[in-house]
C-alpha cells in the first residue's frame, strides 16, 4: 500500500491559480456553499416543469461562473442576470402572491425541494457577504433566494 500524502489530507485545498487555502477559509466556505446550492438546484430540476428546468440550468451555469471567479479564474460569463431573476420573481408572484404569514415546509414535495435550495442559497449569501464578494454576485444571490421563494410559493399555490 502506498502512503502518499495529499494537501487535502492536511486540510488544505488549492484554488484555480494553485494557491493553497485552509479548507476552513471563508473563501473556500463561500465557494463550497455555492457548489452545494448548485447541486440542490440540480435536484430541483428533476422535479420541476419546463420552463423552470431551463431557468434553473441558466442559474446553475451563472453560479458556476461565480465559483470560477472566486477561485481566481477571471472569465465572467453571464447566463442569467439579476434583472432576469427579477422578471421571474414578478412572473410567479402574479400567479401566487406572497403569503401574509409563515408557512410550514413539507406540504408539497416540489416546494419542499425548492425550500431546501432556498435555505442553502441564504447561507451562500451570508458566506459571500463575509468575503466581500463582488456587488453583482451579492445582488444575484440575494435575488436568487427571493426567486426560489416565489417558485416554492408558486408550486404550493398550484397544489
Amino acid at each position: 500500500m502506498i502512503n502518499k500524502k495529499h494537501p487535502g489530507d492536511e486540510g488544505i485545498t488549492k484554488n484555480y491559480l494553485g494557491h493553497p487555502h485552509p479548507k476552513s477559509n471563508q473563501l473556500i466556505e463561500a465557494i463550497g456553499t455555492i457548489d452545494e446550492l448548485t447541486a440542490h438546484l440540480g435536484l430541483v430540476k428533476f422535479v420541476t416543469n419546463e420552463p423552470e428546468k431551463y431557468y434553473l440550468n441558466c442559474i446553475q451555469l451563472q453560479l458556476m461562473s461565480f465559483m470560477s471567479i472566486l477561485s481566481g479564474y477571471q472569465e465572467n460569463r453571464s447566463y442569467i442576470t439579476t434583472e432576469g431573476l427579477e422578471f421571474l420573481i414578478e412572473k410567479y408572484q402574479k400567479i401566487a402572491p406572497i403569503p401574509s404569514k409563515f408557512t410550514v415546509p413539507g406540504n408539497h414535495e416540489i416546494a419542499t425541494f425548492i425550500n431546501i435550495a432556498r435555505t442553502v442559497c441564504r447561507r451562500a449569501e451570508r458566506r459571500t457577504v463575509s468575503i466581500n464578494a463582488p456587488k453583482n454576485m451579492l445582488q444575484f444571490i440575494n435575488r436568487l433566494s427571493t426567486y426560489l421563494f416565489a417558485l416554492q410559493n408558486y408550486y404550493e399555490h398550484k397544489s
